[in-house]
């Protein structure tokens, strides 16, 4: 096991368990694993030195981006969430050209900024825990019809953790 894979298994936990409380980490992993996923399969990147120099350009850049244009970097990061979760069930579906996943993955990126802009703290606790998960199934979990069980069973445990910690926290607000 390698460091990217113990990068991608942390942020995939930290995404899942506290994407919404953390923003800017989801945002920043987003750029990260964006860097990473897009470089290699649309780019065809194969230096992992390249990828990784690439990937934490665009991580940081995202965290920036969070710290001062939080608009904005919701935006990108529903963007990337949507794109991401979009190309991520590509192989669930069947095999598709090139253009096709292109499409796709634009599809699902619009949908998550039209998602994230609505819905703001809702999207983020739902993108964060669906990508985390989809982060954490594709470096664990066997290429088996188990994958996607996991993948709904950690999305779900996600989603359901930030709720309750978002919901305490408004609480405690009010």
């Amino acid at each position: 096991m390698d460091a990217v894979f113990w990068v991608y298994i942390v942020l995939g936990i930290l995404m899942l368990m506290g994407g919404r409380r953390f923003f800017w980490v989801f945002i920043g992993a987003m750029g990260f694993i964006a860097g990473v996923t897009y470089g290699q399969e649309i780019f065809g990147l194969e230096s992992l030195k390249v990828l990784l120099i690439a990937a934490s350009i665009l991580g940081v850049a995202g965290i920036v981006i969070a710290l001062f244009m939080q608009g904005i970097a919701f935006g990108i990061a529903g963007f990337l969430a949507g794109s991401y979760v979009g190309f991520s069930l590509l192989p669930l579906i069947g095999t598709f050209s090139p253009e096709m996943t292109w499409l796709i993955a634009l599809g699902g990126g619009v949908a998550g900024v039209v998602l994230t802009m609505v819905l703001i703290d809702w999207m983020l606790i739902f993108l964060s825990s669906v990508t985390g998960a989809a982060i954490i199934v594709h470096f664990l979990s066997p290429e088996t019809w188990v994958r996607p069980t996991i993948w709904i069973a950690l999305s779900v445990a996600g989603i359901v953790i930030q709720t309750i910690l978002f919901v305490r926290k408004k609480k405690e607000e009010d």
